[in-house]
């Protein structure tokens, strides 16, 4: 009898540490392998207990901020995209120093950073990849940052095969810079739900209104800013701004992976336009620009995009009870950060001192999520056509709310965390 086995290692029933095992046979394979921020400090899955290869599908902490440590364990074969291993090892170093900063004991050092690279596989989209004789992948563009994949496995077993699809975050529409994931059919979905429950705007309707913002706020003599993820949404962000006329200053973490992404034009829909964007930004090197940006009317794009840390908080210091001036929050704002702390209080709270600081500011939240909503979701299940699907990356009520659709068209699962299911 054909059997698959599943374990939810992370990112069952919530956002982050997305780490999903299958077992065939004798194989043991894992895709993705992250961490999950909470304001108590980094949060970890488990991992398996033998390990024959590790699938990364895109670089977001999330989904590899674990990879150094599950390598220096297993020494195993890394798979993912050229861009996604680049990006990874800017996102775990700055990870790595934030957790040293703030006192915490790290799951690994700089050298195992160095040390997991020797095990990777750069893969391009759609190369397929045989791991042993029954078990064979490939990636296929997500469409949510550059370089991102859904992942195609076809398992074979007592002569049957069945197509398995990972998903990790996907986006099934076209942004200013990047193009819409295209989705395969496959028996055996696993989803992402991170907006399982939600629907997202149209995302013309939401440029326009940043536009509008904008150009309100320079108009009354304040600071437009602009708070950021920086990745792929900073980039998107400079492509949707580059037109107004006013000075653009771009700061964190953001500019570094801008540079990197212009490296690797293939994966980008534009990267004349994007080449276009940034001819003109001022990219901010030190505290002498920061004080220089907030003298004049500009926009200010600037990590973090939750407002939890990074130089975006010294522009809230500096413009607080500035009300000419508004802070833009461009995307999902979890639990507990200071993204949602200042949408539902008003305020934030000093990462380094705990002070509170009442912001003052006009605080405008705009959707441009990189993720799926749910309507998406819901023509990506029908595309794919499974017989049984598994609703990941999502919030409990978000699964559960995804999972009255899935329900009436498949077999439909919402697993436990450690949990694992076997198909």
């Amino acid at each position: 009898m054909f059997k698959i086995r599943f374990v939810f290692y992370g990112g069952a029933r919530e956002v982050g540490r997305s780490c999903i095992g299958l077992e065939s046979g004798e194989s043991s394979i894992l895709m993705d392998c992250g961490i999950k921020l909470t304001p108590e400090g980094p949060e970890y899955p488990n991992l398996p207990d033998r390990l024959d290869c590790f699938i990364l599908s895109h670089a977001h902490l999330d989904h590899c901020g674990m990879v150094p440590t599950l390598y220096k364990r297993f020494l195993c074969p890394l798979y993912s995209t050229d861009i996604s291993f680049d990006i990874s090892h800017i996102l775990q170093r700055d990870s790595l120093k934030i957790t040293l900063s703030e006192g915490l004991a790290p799951e690994y050092d700089y050298d195992d950073i160095d040390l997991a690279a020797l095990g990777e596989n750069p893969l391009g989209y759609k190369q397929r990849v045989e791991l042993n004789e029954n078990i064979s992948f490939k990636l296929i563009d997500a469409g949510h940052i550059p370089g991102s994949a859904m992942v195609l496995l076809e398992v074979e077993e007592e002569g049957e095969t069945k197509r398995v699809l990972y998903t990790g975050d996907v986006k099934t529409s076209d942004t200013r810079l990047l193009k819409a994931a295209q989705v395969p059919k496959a028996d055996i979905l696993l989803c992402e739900s991170t907006y399982g429950d939600r629907f997202h705007p149209d995302r013309a309707e939401m440029e326009n209104s940043l536009l509008e913002g904008v150009e309100s706020t320079l108009g009354r003599g304040g600071n437009a800013v602009v708070a950021s993820f920086a990745l792929g949404r900073t980039q998107e962000l400079l492509l949707i701004l580059k037109d107004l006329g006013y000075p653009v200053y771009l700061d964190g973490m953001g500019g570094d992976l801008t540079k990197l992404m212009l490296q690797y034009p293939r994966y980008l829909r534009d990267v004349k336009a994007l080449k276009k964007a940034v001819e003109d930004v001022i990219w901010v090197e030190h505290n002498g620009m920061r004080k220089q940006a907030v003298k004049e009317p500009s926009i200010i794009v600037s990590t973090a995009g939750m407002l939890t840390g990074g130089p975006i908080i010294y522009y809230l210091k500096k413009l607080q009870g500035d009300a000419r001036s508004t802070i833009f929050l461009t995307g999902y704002q979890v639990e507990e950060t200071n993204g949602r702390l200042l949408m539902d209080k008003g305020f934030i709270v000093d990462p380094r001192s705990g002070r509170r600081i009442d912001i003052g500011l006009d605080v405008r939240y705009l959707d441009f999520s990189a993720h799926d909503g749910r309507r998406q979701l819901e023509q990506l299940v029908k595309d794919v056509d499974p017989g049984k699907c598994f609703l990941l990356h999502g919030d409990p009520a978000s699964c559960e709310s995804f999972g009255e659709f899935t329900s009436q068209v498949c077999e439909s699962f919402i697993p436990e965390l450690n949990s694992a299911v076997e198909v």
